[in-house]
């Protein structure tokens, strides 16, 4: 009976935490930068939008100074989030590099010209907000 009981649990909290990771993700689809990414880049999903560009912003919060990751955030409405489930869509913790940010994006079917158009399109999006030096420093990052 406990193991009963105990297994029904552990399928609610999976089941409970899957919902509450697609209601982040279909929230996120709506973002202002996530929604430019979509309809600018043809074949690219809101899934497909969320991974590319977190993946671009866990690679940068490793290679840029933390003041300028902070300004380029902050300037980017729900960039903490969209950096937390794209690695929740990946399985990690974080991104190493470049390759592993490839790695997820292979994984959701994000080809690479879409993938260059994503870091041309977050790197747009960062300097029409007013930080056109903090996008300059997000490309770098992520060559």
């Amino acid at each position: 009976m406990k193991t009963c009981l105990a297994v029904a649990c552990l399928c609610l909290a999976l089941i409970l935490g899957g919902c509450s990771s697609a209601t982040s993700l279909s929230s996120l689809a709506s973002n202002p930068m996530i929604s430019s990414l979509t309809s600018s880049i043809p074949g690219l999903d809101a899934t497909k939008a969320v991974g590319a560009a977190g993946s671009y912003l866990a690679v940068a919060e490793g290679k840029m100074s933390e003041a300028d990751y902070d300004a380029m955030i902050d300037v980017i409405p729900g960039g903490k989030d969209i950096k937390k489930q794209a690695l929740s869509l990946g399985g990690v913790d974080k991104m190493m590099g470049i390759s592993d940010a490839n790695s997820l994006m292979a994984k959701l079917g994000v080809t690479a010209d879409q993938s260059s158009k994503v870091a041309d399109g977050m790197t747009d999006f960062i300097s029409k907000q007013g930080k056109p030096d903090v996008a300059d420093k997000f490309k770098k990052a992520l060559m």
